[in-house]
């Protein structure tokens, strides 16, 4: 299994410790928390040596897919970290369905919006492709106001067989999906995992396993990653954590797999 560790947990001005972490995990940064410059400079140190793969977070903060007016804008910004993802090797970039979705909005809207997602996610692949980027969209929740339910995110890939996924355990948990019908109905399409856990009422980007009353059924996931998703790369996106907290949930995953199957 590929294993990776987000830069959530590494707060701006301590991305190089990643560094510290072992050769074999692989890093994904959060590339608006930082610019350019910033992470081009940390990776070299971080990145030197590693064996492991190498991911971007996209821009989100300011990027809504299903939201702006100006799409041409919206791609721009949006295709700004593809060198830095060519120049570390990036295994993938992540890209967010959407961002808020204001209180109030009506089912009727929101059928637009959701439409209008996934026409520029379809449109923006193709970006992706012609810069030799692998793109995974990612599930996002919104206190409520969650754009995709279950059936309107799985619908997004099985209408659109060009997208690949990559599923946010906190944020299924929050949003109600089911992660098992998703691995299973997407199989190599998803790609990679954020993990972390929550109690399902916030995303508190709390680490596996960790006991949380309320929490994600640890078991069943890891069972569907190792029965649908081998391949897939598992990413611990902590808000809190350090290098022996990584050390110890990748073996307390891999032995959990390794229950599963027997």
């Amino acid at each position: 299994m590929k294993f990776e560790v987000s830069s959530l947990s590494y707060t701006v001005g301590a991305a190089s410790k990643m560094a510290l972490l072992p050769a074999d995990f692989g890093i994904e940064i959060f590339y608006e928390w930082g610019g350019t410059a910033y992470w081009t400079e940390n990776m070299k140190k971080v990145m030197k040596d590693r064996t492991g793969g190498f991911s971007i977070h996209s821009p989100f903060g300011y990027c809504d897919f299903a939201q702006t007016e100006d799409e041409e804008e919206l791609f721009k910004f949006m295709t700004e970290p593809f060198e830095m993802y060519h120049q570390f090797n990036g295994r993938h970039y992540v890209v967010h369905t959407n961002g808020h979705i204001p209180e109030g909005v009506s089912e009727e809207k929101k059928a637009e919006m959701r439409k209008l997602v996934a026409e520029r996610l379809v449109r923006f692949q193709k970006v992706c492709d012609e810069n030799g980027v692998d793109m995974v969209v990612e599930n996002v929740p919104d206190g409520g106001h969650t754009l995709f339910n279950h059936e309107q995110f799985l619908a997004l890939f099985t209408e659109n067989p060009e997208l690949s996924c990559i599923i946010d355990t906190g944020h299924a948990h929050m949003e109600g999906l089911d992660m098992w019908e998703i691995q299973k109905t997407l199989g190599s399409r998803l790609k990679a995992y954020h993990v972390h856990d929550n109690a399902g009422n916030a995303d508190s980007h709390l680490p596996f396993m960790s006991g949380v009353a309320g929490g994600i059924d640890w078991e069943r996931f890891v069972e569907g990653v190792v029965k649908f998703t081998p391949n897939a790369a598992i990413t611990f996106e902590y808000n809190v954590g350090r290098e022996n907290d990584y050390i110890a949930d990748r073996e307390k995953f891999l032995q959990l797999a390794e229950n599963v199957t027997k």
